[in-house]
């Protein structure tokens, strides 16, 4: 049973030094989305005026109470940063397989 668990341990102390040497170490961060940019904004415009828990909630109404039209100036931002994050990570997989 000891011979087991050493065999065991020295199987995991391998499997996690290859995983520390994987490519995803250097992968791109994903990018964030339209609700996201819109919180940003909306946590500048009311900084101070409410607690975390309150700001999500508040956040939210709002975002759910906006017009598509006064959307799209998000989706445009989120739009954008997904076609950045999906060049980087083209980069990052052709590069990162070649190391």
């Amino acid at each position: 049973r000891k011979e087991l668990a050493e065999e065991y341990k020295a199987a995991m102390e391998k499997y996690n030094e290859k995983k520390s040497k994987t490519k995803s170490a250097n992968k791109p961060k994903r990018p964030m989305s339209a609700f996201l940019y819109f919180m940003k904004d909306f946590r500048k415009k009311n900084e101070g005026k409410y607690n975390i828990t309150e700001m999500v909630t508040m956040g939210s109404s709002a975002w759910n109470e906006l017009s598509q039209k006064s959307k799209e100036k998000y989706e445009q931002l989120a739009a954008k940063a997904k076609e950045e994050y999906n060049e980087k990570l083209k980069e990052w997989d052709e590069k990162d397989w070649e190391e």
